[in-house]
C-alpha cells in the first residue's frame, strides 16, 4: 500500500498480469471495442498503461455459500482489455508494474455510489442498460437493506437472500424506463407485493410439498422479506 485517500481507497501497486485476471464490475458499462481499438492504436509502448485502474472489493458468497473478498474492476477496462488482448497474443511477454486504486464497497449500493463518483467527471452515457439497472438495484438496496441487515447481497446467495447479481441479470432481460418516479413506482410495487405475500404467507406454507421451501419460506417470513423465494424472480417482470 503506498497511499491511503481521503475515501477509504488505498493506492498500491500489482504486476499487470494480476490485474488482467480481475473480472469487470457488472455494473460497469459495455465495453465499446472500438475504443479498445483506438488505445491499442495510440500507444508505443503497452508498458505506458501503468495506471488509471480502480478496483473494488466486496464480501461474495460462492456456491458453497462461503464468504470471500471477490475483486472487480470500475473503473480502466477498456486499458485492462488492450493489456489483456496484449498478453494473450504475446505469451512471453515480461510482466510489469501498474499502480491501481482499490475500495472495499460494503454492498452494491456502495459500489454503485463510487462508480457514479468516478463518472461524475467523465462523459457517461446514462441510457445504457448496465447504468439504468443499476439506479433499480441502488433504491432496491437502500429500500429492503438495514445497517443490521442486508437481505440483498453480492455473490451466490441462497434464499431467503436475495443475489444482486440475479437482480441485474433478471432486470436487464427487460425495457427498463430511466426516469426517476418510473423506478420509484416499481419500488413502491415491489414494496407492496413483499407486504402482499407476507400475509398470504401461512397459505404458502401450508400448501408447500417440499420441506426445503417450507423452511425458506419460514425463514422469508421471519425476515419479513419475500423477494428470494421465485428462483426465476418473475416479480421483476411482472412489477415492471
Amino acid at each position: 500500500m503506498l497511499h491511503t485517500f481521503h475515501d477509504g481507497s488505498h493506492l498500491c501497486i500489482i504486476g499487470a498480469r494480476e490485474l488482467i485476471a480481475i473480472q469487470t464490475w457488472k455494473g460497469n458499462r459495455v465495453i465499446n471495442h472500438a475504443h479498445v481499438a483506438d488505445i491499442k492504436a495510440a500507444i508505443h509502448d503497452i508498458r505506458s498503461l501503468d495506471s488509471g485502474f480502480k478496483i473494488v472489493d466486496i464480501e461474495e458468497a460462492d456456491a458453497a455459500g462461503a464468504i470471500h473478498i471477490q475483486s472487480y474492476i470500475i473503473d480502466g477496462q477498456h486499458r485492462t482489455e488492450v493489456l489483456r488482448t496484449h498478453f494473450r497474443d504475446n505469451l512471453c511477454e515480461p510482466d510489469f508494474d501498474v499502480v491501481i486504486q482499490k475500495k472495499k464497497v460494503a454492498s452494491e449500493y456502495e459500489a454503485i455510489a463510487y462508480f457514479n463518483a468516478i463518472n461524475n467527471t467523465k462523459p457517461i452515457h446514462f441510457s445504457e442498460p448496465n447504468i439504468i439497472a443499476n439506479k433499480y438495484i441502488s433504491l432496491l438496496e437502500q429500500t429492503f437493506n438495514t445497517p443490521k441487515l442486508a437481505l440483498i447481497r453480492h455473490g451466490n446467495r441462497h434464499r431467503p437472500y436475495l443475489s444482486v447479481d440475479k437482480v441485474r441479470e433478471y432486470l436487464l432481460k427487460n425495457e427498463l424506463k430511466e426516469s426517476e418516479s418510473d423506478i420509484k413506482k416499481f419500488i413502491d410495487k415491489v414494496v407492496a407485493y413483499n407486504t402482499q405475500l407476507l400475509r398470504e404467507v401461512d397459505l404458502h406454507i401450508a400448501y408447500c410439498k417440499k420441506s426445503g421451501d417450507v423452511n425458506v419460506l419460514q425463514r422469508s417470513s421471519d425476515l419479513k422479506f419475500m423477494l428470494a423465494f421465485d428462483p426465476k424472480l418473475s416479480w421483476i417482470r411482472d412489477l415492471l
